[in-house]
């Protein structure tokens, strides 16, 4: 069990070298998500799993964490996403399960109003605006965060990750896997992994791992990825599948340019396992990219699109696994190629990527034992 913030461990990764190092180990029980403003001034939260979550802050690019002056403002049950502007004084959202928060100082995090009860997936728009997956719609702010609105999207249930390049587009997957595999997923060890990067629900008044608006009752694999061009007013069906995967992250550099990942198990019985990674380039066709379907237990959870060329996603190659290598897929031209970036990382998930600049990014990562890590790209 982890004891406390202050008994977290730094090992820098070497200097000079372009590449993932784990720099905290075995940071917190449960670590989901994370926001950097900039190189050193970073958000994520923090639980030793006996206490309550908490927000952290470091102003020394990881090295040290520590708690934000207010965490504790209305209920926070768990925090699993952040988004934040960039630079001095930026604004920072919490999304989770009851962890609806929002800070304009970097110190203070406040309750935010008339956002959907549980989230994983939030995004900040360079219009200033931050948008906020539900699980029928979307929910949008335009004060920072204080307040949301919520609009329902015609058709589609299980939101899951949003993406919003300006304030009239907005992206969002959705997706849902087997309540009842063919197979236990318990063979692969990667039952409670697997849940725990995929949201925490409720039941008989415990947080329990597991999302139970993400499972399908028919026990099928169903994923799709929707598209607002008027602020959320209307919708369209970009991309849709049914048993074969779900969709997690997404992410957009302009309006038309994003990338999104999906996976599926075989165990689960996927008609087509293994983790994928699907790319526009213009706002509308989605097309498969990269594949990785060696085990049939790959899993990508992040996507990041740094420029119109330059795209990451984070993963493992194989869910549960001990000795299973990193997943940090990074193509460099428009996702015709792409590479494994992993650095002899092994045992870990990525299950959020942020990038205060291209050539410096942080990550969080969960292990087959369910305990959460800190990654640094540098």
């Amino acid at each position: 069990m982890l004891s406390s913030l202050a008994a977290l461990s730094y090992a820098p990764p070497q200097p000079n070298a372009a590449a993932w190092a784990v720099i905290q180990k075995q940071f917190s029980a449960v670590t989901i998500g994370l926001a950097f403003t900039d190189d050193k001034t970073g958000y994520t939260s923090f639980t030793d799993g006996a206490s309550a979550p908490v927000i952290t802050k470091t102003v020394d690019g990881g090295a040290t964490w520590s708690k934000t002056a207010v965490n504790t403002t209305g209920a926070m049950l768990m925090p699993m996403g952040f988004a934040s502007g960039t630079g001095a004084g930026a604004p920072i959202v919490s999304v989770g399960m009851a962890a609806n928060k929002h800070s304009s100082d970097g110190v203070n995090f406040l309750p935010s109003k008339g956002g959907p009860f549980s989230s994983q997936g939030v995004a900040y728009s360079p219009s200033g605006d931050f948008a906020v997956a539900g699980d029928n719609g979307v929910c949008v702010s335009s004060d920072k965060g204080a307040t949301f609105k919520c609009m329902q999207v015609p058709g589609m249930s299980d939101g899951r990750y949003v993406a919003m390049p300006s304030k009239d587009v907005i992206y969002l997957t959705a997706g849902h896997w087997p309540a009842n595999p063919p197979s236990s997923p318990s063979a692969v060890k990667d039952s409670d992994v697997h849940r725990i990067s995929h949201g925490l629900r409720l039941r008989e008044g415990k947080v329990e791992m597991g999302a139970e608006a993400g499972v399908a009752a028919n026990g099928d694999y169903a994923g799709s990825i929707w598209k607002s061009a008027d602020a959320g007013a209307t919708w369209t069906q970009l991309l849709s599948n049914t048993g074969a995967y779900y969709f997690n992250g997404i992410d957009c550099f302009d309006e038309t340019s994003c990338v999104a990942v999906a996976e599926g198990f075989a165990q689960d019985g996927s008609t087509d396992p293994g983790a994928k990674v699907f790319v526009t380039n213009d706002g509308k066709n989605f097309t498969l990219a990269h594949s990785e379907s060696t085990t049939g237990q790959e899993s990508l959870m992040a996507a990041k699109m740094l420029s119109k060329s330059e795209h990451w996603a984070g993963g493992t190659t194989q869910s549960g696994g001990l000795a299973a290598p990193l997943l940090a897929l990074h193509s460099t031209d428009g996702g015709k190629t792409w590479a494994n970036e992993d650095n002899g990382v092994k045992g870990q998930m990525i299950t959020a990527m942020s990038f205060p600049s291209a050539a410096h990014g942080y990550a969080t990562t969960v292990n087959a034992l369910q305990i959460c890590s800190l990654l640094e790209y540098k």
